[in-house]
């Protein structure tokens, strides 16, 4: 019996070629995950009447995404926003996914300040300005898991705000501690020209905890004559406190990456560094802590200022860890303007670095040793196909890569595959 042909072809091989066309290749580590937002591993959302806005910060609560950052209209007010597993507007939150959160009718942001806690309830710190140039106000917020305000934190009204005793204060990032008390990391400005780095720890009701620095709740430390401020705070595993930001060497404003460790309760650590600080110059330009990653034994940070990936490994004494680029620096090109954002550091010991490439939102991944993972994304990077930045990530549970940022208009966010 002979098999009928079509064509020239026989009904056998068609029948072949048929299979194979509908087979679904094989999604590769970096791929954006098809089965988030509309399938592009992609999605946004436009806070109220907001002309633009950004998230900064994401975090995971249980398999929802939360990211904070910014919207903006005539003035700027903090927002916070929550995705279900699938990319959607989560409406159990506030009823939109959305909360904004205007405090003094000016500019209102959230930079890294942002955390979920255990039952689901939500956490920022940032910052308010004044009427002044340089006047600026501590905000700290939290809200239960269906969005409303917590009436448990800041006398019920679920908000704090205050200078507290500065005479202008600001607020990057935070850190929640076993105990329910959380420490935040930023800068005060006793005069024009001047910044000096603070850390300030509050119960979790939303007021200072007086037994944290010198019985006020307060830390401030003055590197020198110029702007130093803290960018990243992060508790290590035996509950001190690492800080990472920049150190202005002099007023001519020729700034250094710095870092930073204290005691659990707020005492300069001189067992690190150079009597508890260091300042890391890479020689090229300004040099700034943008991104931190802290695990039980590495201290990990990225530069804000240069043109491509500049990364850095550091022992937990401070040291460099020279099993990491050579001399524990690493320099990562792709052939555009890269710049980093922020950073993690997957189950395997692999850095996740997010931020921009050209004009797109950008994650790329290196291997313990800070040479590209080839085997992520093209040639060991990934874009989110869209204008903008990715200013924070956060691992899911099964080591998808999640990013939030701005797709220049809107807050955007994305997950990969790992």
């Amino acid at each position: 019996m002979h098999t009928p042909r079509i064509a020239g072809t026989s009904l056998a091989f068609v029948v072949c070629l048929m299979v194979m066309a509908t087979q679904t290749v094989a999604a590769a580590s970096g791929d954006r995950d098809s089965s988030f937002g509309g399938g592009d591993g992609i999605t946004t959302v436009t806070p109220g009447s907001a002309t633009s806005s950004n998230a900064h910060s994401v975090a995971m609560s249980g398999n929802k995404i939360v990211a904070a950052g910014n919207a903006n209209n005539t003035t700027s007010d903090i927002v916070i926003a929550r995705f279900d597993a699938s990319g959607n507007p989560d409406s159990t939150f506030s009823g939109d996914g959305v909360v904004m959160l205007d405090i003094s009718g000016r500019s209102d942001s959230v930079d890294n300040g942002l955390a979920v806690l255990a039952d689901g309830s939500v956490l920022v710190a940032g910052y308010s300005r004044g009427s002044g140039p340089n006047d600026y106000s501590v905000v700290l917020a939290k809200y239960n898991a269906n969005g409303t305000p917590s009436t448990t934190f800041g006398g019920g009204t679920g908000v704090v705000t205050g200078k507290f005793g500065f005479t202008s204060v600001i607020v990057y990032d935070l850190v929640v501690l076993p105990d329910g008390t959380f420490v935040v990391a930023g800068a005060v400005y006793p005069a024009d020209n001047q910044g000096d780095i603070l850390l300030m720890r509050f119960k979790a009701n939303g007021k200072i905890d007086k037994t944290f620095g010198g019985g006020d709740g307060k830390v401030v430390v003055d590197l020198g004559p110029g702007y130093d401020e803290a960018w990243r705070v992060a508790r290590t595993d035996d509950g001190k406190l690492i800080v990472g930001g920049w150190y202005e060497v002099d007023t001519s404003g020729d700034y250094s990456m710095m870092f930073a460790r204290f005691t659990a309760n707020g005492a300069v650590d001189t067992t690190f560094g150079l009597e508890g600080n260091i300042a890391y110059d890479t020689g090229d330009g300004d040099d700034y802590v943008l991104g931190m990653a802290v695990t039980s034994n590495r201290i990990y940070a990225c530069n804000g200022d240069n043109d491509d990936l500049n990364i850095i490994k550091l022992k937990m004494n401070g040291a460099r860890d020279r099993t990491f680029g050579g001399d524990g620096e690493v320099n990562v090109e792709y052939g555009e303007n890269e710049q980093c954002r922020d950073m993690t550091v997957d189950t395997n010991g692999r850095l996740i670095v997010v931020g921009s490439i050209g004009r797109e939102m950008f994650v790329t991944r290196l291997t313990t040793a800070g040479a590209k993972d080839n085997g992520f994304g093209s040639g060991g990077y990934a874009t989110a196909a869209v204008p903008g930045d990715a200013d924070g990530v956060v691992l899911q549970s099964n080591g998808r890569i999640v990013t939030a940022g701005t797709d220049d208009s809107q807050i955007a966010v994305g997950r990969f595959l790992p």
